[in-house]
């Protein structure tokens, strides 16, 4: 459309310039048309000199949140690039999808630009971006030229940390306050210094309640103290064929998992995590920060193929397997559902 417009401008000047006998309007038809042939030439310059890729070969962003990326693109000669379209395809466990992105070079030989990319049904896991073509325009955007990129990127997204509702009613909170050494001490046994004050919940003891704040501020809060020791929790992961599950049984998996380790992260305790795999394999991880949290998730993200035969140990003390079953020494705590996992957590 611009190049039978700017044809059509070319084909009207010169019309005048003949008319007329204008010299000057001769002459600015002769630089129409050096012009149009200048930028047709540099178009096939940009396809040979310019290159795109991305800046990070992994990135990292929460469920929900729209994930994004550093492109950067380089000129190898002299002239700055110009106008620049990257065609994309994300794989999705479903399928895949197409995502074309525009962006300007710039007047430096290599420029980065952080984009956003828009993903639709984002599910917890590890997915890959390919850059296939990328398209350059002169600098007056009327001829294009296309050439083949063979650059790949791993977008992993993590669950979105949905709280762990510990009720009295799941049964899940008595587990929790059996598996610590002193069920008694539970805010801390540390009594010279308070960490923190809290809200206080149904079945911990009432000796630890600050009650001149409490009757200040018309609610129960129990005093928390320092842990005189770290307390640990162990939990067995058997994922199973997580691979070969529905996407949205993944999703959930991650999401329930990632709900239980927050629990057992607070109050300054640590899990040791025990992944199954395959042949009687497995892989232990010490957590005792939520960031820890991400790097195992990261881990699991890519073992998924190493976990197809790995068999749940209800011998350990917490054990949660890819049928969203959370036991405690072979009894079942909780048996989550697809559907309704986040009610549940």
């Amino acid at each position: 459309m611009k190049k039978a417009g700017f044809l059509l401008v070319t084909a009207a000047t010169w019309y005048l310039a003949a008319m007329y006998r204008s010299i000057p309007l001769m002459a600015l038809t002769i630089t129409e048309v050096i012009l149009f042939l200048g930028m047709w030439v540099q178009s096939f310059y940009f396809r040979f000199r310019v290159r795109a890729g991305f800046g990070r070969q992994l990135t990292v962003c929460r469920k929900g949140e729209e994930p994004s990326c550093s492109i950067w693109i380089e000129s190898k000669g002299i002239l700055p690039v110009g106008a620049v379209s990257l065609r994309m395809k994300a794989f999705y466990p479903e399928g895949s999808r197409k995502i074309r992105i525009n962006l300007l070079g710039g007047t430096r030989r290599r420029t980065s630009r952080k984009v956003r990319l828009s993903m639709e049904k984002q599910q917890c896991g590890l997915f890959s971006v390919r850059m296939e073509k990328i398209y350059v325009y002169d600098y007056l955007t009327l001829f294009q030229r296309k050439r083949k990129e063979k650059e790949e990127m791993q977008i992993a997204i993590l669950p979105r940390g949905y709280p762990l509702r510990i009720g009295e009613e799941s049964g899940f909170r008595q587990e929790m306050q059996q598996s610590v050494r002193d069920a008694d001490f539970l805010p801390g046994a540390n009594m010279d210094e308070i960490r923190q004050l809290r809200e206080h919940m149904q079945g911990e003891p009432y000796r630890f309640i600050h009650w001149k704040q409490s009757a200040r501020l018309d609610k129960l809060l129990i005093k928390e103290y320092y842990q005189t020791e770290e307390e640990a929790f162990a939990l067995f992961l058997a994922p199973g064929s997580i691979k070969e599950r529905t996407s949205q049984m993944r999703d959930a998996f991650y999401e329930i998992l990632f709900a239980i380790l927050s629990g057992m992260l607070e109050g300054e305790h640590s899990v040791t995590v025990t992944v199954g795999k395959k042949k009687g394999g497995t892989e232990v991880r010490q957590l005792r920060q939520k960031e820890e949290c991400d790097m195992l998730f990261l881990s699991l993200y890519q073992w998924e193929d190493e976990l197809e035969e790995a068999v749940p140990d209800y011998t350990e003390e917490f054990c949660f397997d890819g049928n969203l079953r959370f036991s405690r020494s072979g009894r079942t705590i909780w048996q989550f559902t697809t559907e309704y996992y986040q009610k549940e957590v």
